[in-house]
């Protein structure tokens, strides 16, 4: 997610006004303040904002101490639901929903290595499949599909069945992209 500081530079009596705000590039407001910018051909400028690590520690500290708030709550009135699991899209995701209260304690401790070490990396980092694929051929691709976790190289009767599938079906490439892009999601090298 990255930030943007929005400049609108909008004409008054004394020449332009800047009016500034900011937002994250994927937020509805940024639509907004751009449609709003072009609509009254206003001049407008996004700047990115790199974060400084004091900012990301104050941050950090603030979800930190509304955790440790939510956590007593939960344990003064409802101390079972720390017990029940946790759930991310109707999927259980966690037996005990302490579980994920000690993930973001321990996401919010910059002395521990625990989340570089021995957690995944996490999904909004991931580059998509188009990131990730834009500089391979389809030779890369069924190489990668095919060895990837197979200690042997691509056995040729894999390869013929891919190509004759290839040459037999207009629509070979797009199901091999979609399989593939499955793939990677799989093994956590896209999101």
């Amino acid at each position: 997610m990255k930030l943007l500081k929005i400049t609108i530079r909008i004409p008054c009596d004394k020449g332009f006004r800047d009016e500034k705000q900011i937002i994250t590039e994927d937020s509805t407001s940024h639509e907004l303040l751009r449609n709003y910018a072009n609509e009254n051909m206003y001049e407008i400028i996004s700047e990115p904002i790199e974060m400084t690590i004091d900012q990301i520690k104050n941050r950090l500290a603030h979800i930190n101490t509304d955790i440790e708030i939510i956590e007593e709550t939960i344990k003064r009135n409802v101390p079972i639901l720390l017990n029940n699991k946790s759930y991310r899209n109707n999927e259980v995701f966690a037996e005990k929903l302490s579980h994920n209260i000690t993930n973001i304690y321990t996401a919010c401790d910059l002395t521990s290595d625990e989340v570089e070490k021995e957690w995944s990396t996490h999904e909004s980092i991931l580059p998509t499949y188009a990131e990730y694929t834009k500089n391979m051929s389809l030779s890369d691709k069924l190489k990668m599909y095919y060895d990837a976790d197979l200690d042997q190289p691509i056995s040729a009767t894999n390869l013929c069945e891919e190509m004759a599938d290839a040459l037999s079906s207009p629509t070979w490439l797009n199901g091999f992209e979609k399989d593939f892009e499955n793939y990677l999601k799989e093994r956590e090298y896209i999101r």
